[in-house]
């Protein structure tokens, strides 16, 4: 979803949040089993299964480890446990204002390459830009997405509803912005939301920081200027990283079709650390303003880019 202004929450502004937390530590940890050291051809086998798992794809990306695999990791991270009634009513209230979008979408009509120029020109750039980078073909899903004009709350450029339907403020179809909009929410609508990821709105905030850097990185690729028609702070910072470090995340939630972000990064770390991710962002989409939220933020992301890089360093010396 494109917003004018910095939203910690699904459709509308929510209120500053100002509690404040202690800067206690906390372990996230994987759960270790003791079990019976395996024979020697066992352990031939496990070193086997374990190397095809992590040689890179075609393009030289790690491939992403398997649900069982589970490391031992651990992460000194900053207790978040005091902001746990805020993260809770920041979703029932995204909840409430999500059904509040129905009328909106009742409001609606169907607009056209016909009817604006850079509906078509956004689905253009998006194939080409999979093509370019991934080597992938997605015109068919980017065709089928539809778009429409409606009344929604002011702050908002437009919206994306999780079927495949991208929905723009009325007010603002004729603004200069509306490219850059269209790119942003076509990204959310072939899947770069939290309508299907397990974590559900709680992926919010990383989602909104992700297709916000993509939205970038995709225009200035093609030599179209960039403009910040929206404030998501430190959000776009921490998805850079993602998106160069982990450059496989994009086509796996577009073409595999894998919905677990959360999921994703536990698999690297340890479990927990995904989540904790998660949580640290939406603080800081709501407006928190702590040290310590900023601190877990770069420490998660920075041992999920440590870890990454060595996997690839690794097959790359084998």
């Amino acid at each position: 979803m494109k917003k004018k202004i910095m939203l910690g929450a699904f459709l509308v502004i929510s209120l500053m949040c100002t509690a404040c937390s202690g800067n206690a530590k906390s372990t996230v940890v994987s759960e270790t089993v003791a079990t019976e050291k395996p024979s020697s051809d066992q352990e031939k086998t496990n070193k086997k299964e374990e190397s095809d798992q992590q040689k890179p794809d075609k393009k030289g990306n790690a491939k992403e480890p398997e649900m069982d695999d589970q490391p031992e990791a651990q992460l000194e991270l900053n207790d978040m446990s005091s902001y746990e009634e805020d993260l809770n009513e920041e979703i029932e209230w995204n909840e409430e204002k999500l059904g509040e979008s129905a009328s909106w979408i009742e409001s609606a009509q169907a607009i056209t390459e016909t009817d604006y120029a850079w509906v078509s020109e956004a689905k253009d750039v998006l194939i080409q830009y999979f093509a370019d980078t991934y080597q992938q073909d997605i015109s068919g899903k980017v065709n089928a997405i539809e778009t429409y004009a409606a009344d929604m709350d002011e702050v908002l450029y437009g919206f994306s509803d999780g079927t495949g339907k991208v929905y723009f403020n009325r007010n603002d179809i004729e603004s200069d912005d509306m490219f850059h909009v269209c790119i942003h929410e076509m990204i959310h609508a072939l899947g770069i939301d939290f309508y299907e990821d397990k974590s559900g709105l709680m992926s919010n905030a990383f989602f909104e920081g992700y297709t916000e850097k993509l939205t970038e990185i995709i225009l200035t690729k093609y030599g179209y200027p960039y403009e910040e028609v929206s404030s998501y702070g430190d959000l776009t910072t921490y998805a850079q990283t993602i998106l160069e470090c982990d450059e496989s995340l994009l086509t796996d939630i577009v073409i595999e079709e894998k919905y677990d972000i959360a999921g994703r990064i536990d698999r690297i770390l340890g479990e927990g650390a995904g989540e904790n991710l998660l949580k640290a962002e939406m603080l800081i989409a709501i407006g928190v303003e702590a040290p310590e939220i900023g601190e877990n933020c770069n420490t998660i992301i920075s041992a999920y880019k440590e870890a990454l890089s060595s996997t690839l360093a690794d097959d790359v010396d084998k």
